[in-house]
Parts: structure tokens; C-alpha cells; sequence
């Protein structure tokens, strides 16, 4: 054996490869994928507020940490998807092209929740009604979230009469910054900036992109989104003559909320209507069908038809239904600019994402960066 043979010097000073370089990157941005979609999936997710429904408790601009844990987290029911994005690929506004494949669906399960879901509670949810650019409805878990209050759970008799909820025959609760629609008369004098300022009116913006509170009909005329609070202050404003609550009357029928084909709704004289629950079953005919056809047909996954008066359910004749999950009803907190189970149903248990914790971050339309920041909004709870 040659002791004296000369061993060979490693130098650990020599640059990386560019292929370690790529692989040390990858490992790297894989794990961070694979931490972000856990986490978003079990634990958090950010929201972005888009429309003004929940004003003026969240606001257009408002950045949600929603919780996953209070209703338990959803597993996901489309796994063969691109992380990260929603359901569209980016970049793909004009053409959206979906981020996601159908190849494997797989069922609604939800594991156990720091809580159950209450009236009064904000909920970000699964949107129904959301499409796809085909005109096909997205996966549940794909479909657009959205952000109202549930107003009545399952087995609730909730009713609206002149704009004012009921849930099981008593007053729903009213929160200080739940909003309502106006028509104000002054004596021609317009409003002073500063008065609406310190309100927390938004001054009219012509901006069709714009969210208003204030919109002038004619030249001593204004149609003003207000809480409460505010419509007080206003009533006491020297300028103003005359000031409404904008409630339709309850002979008038509006089509596009949901309703029975024998009813005179309204979005201000909605119901009594008793919201689904699992087991509870239900009488069909002709007239209540459209409260129930899209929990029977879609969430609920039966055939359904009506052929000579009759109702058939899986190719059989039915005149009940037993419901298969619990159903919510969600309205926005700005009850008169607000699309929501009114318009289009009840909520089904499989589409609940999260409960809103906090606005992590807050802007407005209006000015540059800096000046648009709502400082008083950041790390707001989510009342």
C-alpha cells in the first residue's frame, strides 16, 4: 500500500452547475406550490372584493383572509388543475380558457369545522350561476366565489315585507352599516363635498366603472345608497325637502327574483319561504317547481321534466322531493344593489368556501396609489 499515493483535492470554493442551479430553483418553487395549495386549500385564502353587494360593512376593494377552518375545509372536487389560479388561465380575459380539467370529479367531502354555520354570519361562497365561456356551468369548487350574509339556515321561515327581513316570524337582526337605497329632494343646492366626505358618501364618478352612492336624476333630485347612519345625517341636512326609501310596492312582480309562478314578489316583499334541508321533504306541483328545479336538476343531480301537467324526477312521477343537503339563503347588506338568493336561490352546503376573518388590505377607484389606500380599513374584522 503506498502511503505516500496523493489524494485528490476537492475544491469547495467551484461555482454550481447551471443544471444544479436549475434543480436547487425547482425543488424550490415545487415546495412552495405544494405549501401554497395546502394552505390554501385547508387552512386560508385571499379574496378580492369586486362588487358593491356588502357595502358598507366590505367594500369594493376590500382583500379578505378568509378562513377555511371555522365551516371545515372543502377537499378538492376538481384536483387536475393548474395551482394558483381560479379557473381561468391568466392573461386569457378576452377568450378565457379554463385552468382546470374535468378528466376526474370527484365528490363533495368536508372535514370537521371550528364551527356551523349561523345566522347573521358573512360567508364566502361558490357562486351558483357562475359559467364558463362555453355557457357550461363551472365544477362546484371552480365556480366564482363570492361574499354574502346568510340570513336564514336550514329549515328557516324567512320573509321580506316592505324591505324588512323576517326569519322564523321575528325581525332579523340589523347591522349598523347595512345599506339601502334613497331617493332625496333637495331644494336645488347640491350636496357639499365636505358634508358627504364626512358621512363616507362618495361623491358622484362619471367612471361607468366607478361605484356610486350618489346619482343625480335631475337638477334637485338624487338616488343615494345609505346606511342608516347615514340616511339620518342626511334627513338633517338644511338642503333636503324630501327623502324616501325607494321600497317597491307589493303589487309589483319582479321577474328575475325566484319565486313561484302563482306569486307577487318582489325584492322588497319576498316570501315566506321555508329554506331546504337534508331529509325534509318537500311538495311538488307546477307553481312552486321553479323554487326547487335548480336544487332537483343541478346541485342534486336527478333528471327532471313536466309533461302533461305532470312532474317526473328520474323518469318517475313525483309530487315531493327529499332534499339530499342543507341549503342557505345569502343576501348582500346592501339590500338594493345586490345580486343574491333573491335573484338566484338557495346556496347548497357543498358551495360554502369560508368564513371572512379580516381585510388584509383596502383600496378605492379613485386617485393614485398612495391616496387610495384606506388605511382605517386595514386588518378590519369581518362583522
Amino acid at each position: 500500500m503506498n502511503i505516500f499515493k496523493r489524494k485528490k483535492v476537492v475544491n469547495n470554493n467551484q461555482p454550481p452547475t447551471l443544471k444544479a442551479i436549475i434543480k436547487d430553483w425547482a425543488g424550490a418553487m415545487l415546495f412552495a406550490l405544494v405549501m401554497a395549495f395546502i394552505i390554501n386549500t385547508l387552512f386560508i385564502q385571499l379574496y378580492a372584493v369586486p362588487t358593491p353587494s356588502m357595502e358598507k360593512n366590505i367594500m369594493v376593494g376590500d382583500r379578505l383572509v378568509v378562513s377555511k377552518l371555522n365551516f371545515g375545509p372543502r377537499l378538492p372536487m376538481t384536483p387536475i388543475a393548474l395551482p394558483l389560479m381560479h379557473n381561468t388561465l391568466p392573461f386569457t380575459e378576452n377568450a378565457p380558457v379554463n385552468s382546470y380539467s374535468r378528466l376526474i370529479e370527484l365528490n363533495y367531502f368536508r372535514l370537521p369545522g371550528l364551527e356551523t354555520i349561523d345566522r347573521g354570519d358573512v360567508v364566502v361562497f361558490n357562486w351558483p350561476e357562475s359559467k364558463d365561456a362555453s355557457g357550461d356551468y363551472h365544477p362546484v369548487d371552480k365556480k366564482e366565489n363570492y361574499v354574502k350574509r346568510c340570513v336564514a339556515l336550514p329549515n328557516d321561515v324567512m320573509e321580506i315585507k316592505e324591505g324588512k327581513l323576517y326569519v322564523n316570524h321575528k325581525a332579523a337582526v340589523i347591522h349598523n352599516q347595512d345599506q339601502s337605497s334613497y331617493i332625496v329632494v333637495t331644494d336645488g343646492s347640491a350636496f357639499n363635498s365636505d358634508f358627504l366626505k364626512e358621512i363616507g358618501v362618495r361623491p358622484y364618478n362619471a367612471d361607468p366603472a366607478a361605484t356610486n352612492d350618489i346619482i343625480m336624476i335631475q337638477e334637485n333630485q338624487y338616488y343615494m345608497f345609505l346606511s342608516q347612519t347615514q340616511a339620518d345625517a342626511v334627513a338633517k341636512n338644511s338642503i333636503v325637502k324630501f327623502m324616501q326609501e325607494d321600497i317597491l310596492p307589493k303589487e309589483k312582480r319582479e321577474d328575475n327574483v325566484i319565486q313561484p309562478s302563482t306569486t307577487i314578489w318582489n325584492r322588497d316583499n319576498f316570501g315566506p319561504l321555508t329554506i331546504p334541508a337534508k331529509g325534509v321533504s318537500v311538495k311538488l306541483d307546477l307553481a312552486n317547481l321553479p323554487i326547487y328545479k335548480a336544487i332537483i336538476e343541478r346541485y342534486e343531480g336527478n333528471s327532471l321534466k313536466t309533461e302533461n301537467g305532470l312532474i317526473y324526477i328520474n323518469n318517475k312521477k313525483a309530487d315531493s322531493y327529499t332534499f339530499k343537503m342543507d341549503y342557505y339563503f345569502m343576501m348582500g347588506d346592501n339590500r338594493h344593489n345586490s345580486l343574491d338568493s333573491r335573484y338566484w336561490g338557495f346556496v347548497p352546503e357543498d358551495h360554502i368556501v369560508g368564513k371572512p376573518l379580516f381585510v388584509f388590505w383596502s383600496s378605492n377607484d379613485r386617485g393614485c396609489f398612495f391616496d387610495g389606500i384606506r388605511w382605517d380599513r386595514l386588518l378590519k374584522k369581518i362583522e
